[in-house]
């Protein structure tokens, strides 16, 4: 038998023994990335919670302000919508007078025969018996009573401007309690 010879070969080249320095090298690199992303994303979580606090900031001044100027409005016009209906109160006979004389008229002047009762309080009655007089209305009842009340065939009016008023009051009123709470 013949025995085979192997022949290494001398051309390739030879194998690098391992570097303990690339080694450590390798793993301070990796270290010093995985720092590095922890610290990027823990400065990225403080900047973004520094920001939605600051935007929480924002918005309870933006909401104090909001109701500052609420308050402040409703503070500066309760005084005059309250004089506004102290004065409608004030003007409402005339008024009153008024939109029952223009009711009467066209009544009067749509040829029909109607009959009318009117029910006033007493500082009512003397100008709108002048003002009947006036219009020369007849078939007309003029009663003292407590409201204000038209009352003709088919129908009946009634009307109560202290109602009214009041009524307008309490609603400024509920509006300014509402706004304050």
């Amino acid at each position: 038998m013949t025995s085979v010879l192997r022949l290494e070969d001398f051309a390739a080249p030879l194998p690098e023994p391992a570097n303990p320095q690339d080694e450590r090298l390798a793993a301070e690199y990796q270290r010093g990335l995985t720092d590095g992303e922890t610290r990027a994303r823990d400065l990225a979580i403080s900047e973004l919670t520094d920001a939605l606090h600051a935007v929480m900031e924002a918005l309870e001044t933006g909401d104090a302000l909001r109701q500052r100027i609420i308050d402040e409005t409703l503070n500066a016009v309760t005084p005059v919508l309250q004089a506004i209906v102290v004065q409608l109160a004030a003007s409402a006979d005339d008024r009153l007078v008024a939109a029952i004389m223009s009711e009467l008229r066209r009544l009067g002047t749509g040829g029909e025969k109607t009959t009318c009762r009117i029910s006033a309080p007493a500082r009512l009655t003397e100008r709108i018996t002048d003002q009947l007089d006036a219009a020369s209305l007849g078939r007309i009842t003029l009663l003292p009573g407590p409201d204000t009340e038209i009352c003709f065939e088919g129908g009946r009016i009634t009307i109560n401007p202290d109602e009214l008023t009041r009524d307008i009051s309490e609603t400024l009123s509920e509006i300014t309690r509402r706004e304050e709470n």
